[in-house]
């Protein structure tokens, strides 16, 4: 039956004998009913036909033979009953519209399959059409990309040999996929907005560009590490000021990285791109966001970007890639076996162990604990994408690890360094902050202070000023009271803080506030004297306060100390030859709103802790109590209180005197 292409309106097209056969070619056919054959050694063929139909296309039994068809199923099905239509190829021009198709409910030619279109309509593809080429979440429209370095668009299809033809900001550039990738690089260029990126496969016809638009070329910032980092800009002790301000920054960009899990690199990840606005600051960082806040304005006519990719309780070796990892710990480092192990069991059930009984290397705290399991769920997805610096603010979890975590940043450094394409890339790293006393987070932070010698694109941001408020029951679970308590809500100061070392250390601007930093010590007889790159001050009391003197022996002594402009003498009692010297060591203080400090806590020694009230005796045997509506505490912070002119806080640190 040949109508060239007139129409034919009928009940139903059925082949009610075994031996009937009917073959439509260039028809146009619409049934009232169903286009339907009754058993299946009948034989109908449909090519270079458009169907349409009210029930079904194809209802009944049998197997009708489809090709080069235009099919309208969006009103009614596309089959039913027990009919199993088979599609052939043919020159690759069938359609169907449906809101979807049923795998199997019809046949396909081996090699082929039914892809989804951007309009929604489904097409058979060859494995050579667009639906075949994908690129990792963090390219979409709206996105950031680091100006000032090569721009490397990379993605995946699922045929080698096929030509994927990229265009953006004008400039067009094609890739061979090679093992299921592709990859083209453009020059560096300066801040601009206003971009699109166009994305497709060269061949065939049916291919379709995937289109990004609204792109910025400005400055990206990678915010890692655990909770303190991954606190949110909603509970900022000063949200409100920062929520009324949030629409004034038409230069300040973010992408969130939703916590997730999958053992084994994801290579498309998962997350969107947001004009950062009052809509929806209060998801991100806290210290990431009011960092950027700063950064923006100082940077007006750059796009900044923050990609927030945090996750809480995670360790350091949680986020460097299994090949970095085993470049520096060996293959045969447990922490491998237990990675390979994991991700077996990962790809045999879906999901990672949730007990000891299930894998005998659960540690208890599920993938965040599992060498490179953040870096495969939230990371590895990010592979090319550049940026101009990692903030990185972790510790907390691992306290105990102080003695191998310096190998555990250089690896983590190395890592990120490859996978954001920029060798020199700045890493910020923020000193925790005083929380809680002892002898673990204190060498831990003075471990941090190390880490610019090892790496000479690292950064400091002391944090030595800003703890936790303790009698705020927003920030203590909402009902208990606590001295320790890891989550300082006290977050702006940090946030801003991270943004001054960026300013003058990231972009050298003259004038921005610089962090305090030791330019020399040295010793004059009994007396150490510190040179500092600006004049000090105290904050808080008079005295100076935190500095500690160690002869030979060790043994670590209270200093005093004189400050005239940027030096700082001391001397120590009982200490005739000092050879180190400390600072911010010990119990941490506990500011009041009034100012006055309790120096130092010892914590509960002496006193007694509910639900709402904390009683504790400082060293001197003085009674304080803390209750948790009162509001009476400011602050804790470290056992110091010198600062720069302009308030940028001295870091915990431990150093030996030539």
């Amino acid at each position: 039956v040949d109508t060239n292409t007139k129409g034919i309106d009928t009940y139903g097209v059925n082949a009610s004998s075994a031996s009937s056969s009917v073959d439509f070619i260039n028809c146009k056919i619409h049934a009232s009913y169903s286009l339907y054959q009754s058993t299946a050694a009948q034989k109908i063929t449909y090519t270079d036909c458009e169907l349409s139909a009210t029930k079904a296309i194809f209802y009944g039994s049998g197997s009708p033979v489809v090709t080069d068809c235009v099919i309208h199923a969006d009103n009614c099905n596309l089959t039913g009953n027990s009919i199993k239509p088979s599609f052939l190829y043919g020159s690759g021009k069938t359609i169907v519209y449906a809101p979807s198709i049923s795998t199997g409910t019809y046949t396909l030619q081996d090699g082929y399959s039914f892809i989804k279109k951007t309009d929604g309509s489904f097409f058979i593809s060859d494995g050579k059409g667009y639906p075949t080429v994908s690129l990792s979440a963090i390219y979409q429209s709206g996105m950031v990309l680091q100006r000032e370095e090569p721009i490397v668009i990379r993605g995946f299809c699922e045929t080698d040999g096929n030509t994927v033809e990229v265009i953006f900001a004008s400039v067009t550039k094609t890739a061979t996929v090679v093992n299921g990738q592709w990859s083209v690089e453009f020059e560096p260029m300066a801040a601009t907005t206003g971009l699109t990126l166009s994305v497709k496969e060269v061949e065939p016809e049916y291919s379709e560009a995937m289109v990004f638009d609204d792109i910025a070329v400005g400055d990206v910032f990678i915010l890692s590490g655990q909770s303190n980092m991954d606190y949110q800009a909603k509970y900022l002790e000063d949200y409100e000021e920062f929520l009324a301000n949030a629409d004034n920054f038409s230069n300040l960009r973010g992408f969130l990285v939703p916590n997730s899990y999958r053992h084994g690199e994801d290579k498309i990840g998962n997350g969107s791109w947001v004009q950062l606005n009052s809509q929806n600051i209060g998801n991100f960082s806290a210290v990431g966001y009011v960092m950027a806040t700063k950064i923006a304005a100082e940077m007006s006519d750059v796009t900044i970007a923050i990609v927030d990719a945090t996750y809480p309780g995670s360790i350091a070796k949680t986020w460097i890639d299994i090949e970095t990892y085993i470049e520096y710990f060996g293959e045969s480092h447990t922490d491998v076996k237990n990675y390979n192990a994991y991700l077996d069991f990962y790809q045999k059930n879906g999901r990672c162990p949730t007990s000891s009984s299930e894998f005998s290397s659960w540690v208890g705290k599920s993938y965040q604990q599992i060498v490179a399991a953040c870096y495969d769920s939230m990371i590895a997805f990010l592979d090319g994408y550049s940026a101009k610096a990692t903030v990185w603010y972790q510790g907390e979890g691992d306290l105990s690890r102080v003695s191998t975590y310096t190998t555990y940043y250089q690896a983590l450094t190395d890592s990120f360094r490859k996978t954001f394409n920029n060798e020199d890339m700045a890493f910020l790293v923020i000193q925790l902050a005083p929380y809680s006393s002892g002898t673990a987070i204190d060498n831990f932070r003075a471990m941090q202070a190390t880490l610019p010698n090892i790496d000479e694109h690292t950064y400091i941001v002391p944090t030595s000023n800003e703890g936790a408020v303790y009698n705020d029951p927003e920030f203590i679970n909402n009902s208990d009271i606590s001295l320790v308590f890891v989550h300082t809500s006290v977050k702006s100061p940090i946030g801003l803080n991270a943004a001054d070392v960026v300013l003058s250390k990231i972009y050298n601007i003259d004038g921005a506030n610089r962090p305090l930093e030791i330019e020399e010590i040295r010793r004059e007889g009994s007396c150490v004297i510190i040179t500092f790159n600006q004049n000090v001050v105290t904050g808080g009391v008079e005295e100076v306060l935190g500095f500690e003197l160690a002869a030979s022996n060790g043994v670590f002594v209270k200093a005093d100390a004189v400050i005239i402009g940027n030096t700082v003498t001391l001397k120590a009692s009982g200490i005739d030859t000092p050879t180190k010297v400390r600072y911010g060591f010990g119990s941490f203080y506990i500011e009041y709103q009034d100012g006055r400090i309790v120096v130092p806590v010892t914590g509960y020694s002496g006193g007694t802790l509910t639900t709402t009230t904390l009683t504790f005796k400082d060293t001197e045997g003085n009674t304080h109590v803390i209750t948790r509506d009162a509001y009476e505490v400011l602050r804790s912070c470290i056992p110091g209180n010198v600062t720069s002119e302009t308030g940028a806080p001295l870091g915990v640190f431990s150093l030996g005197i030539d």
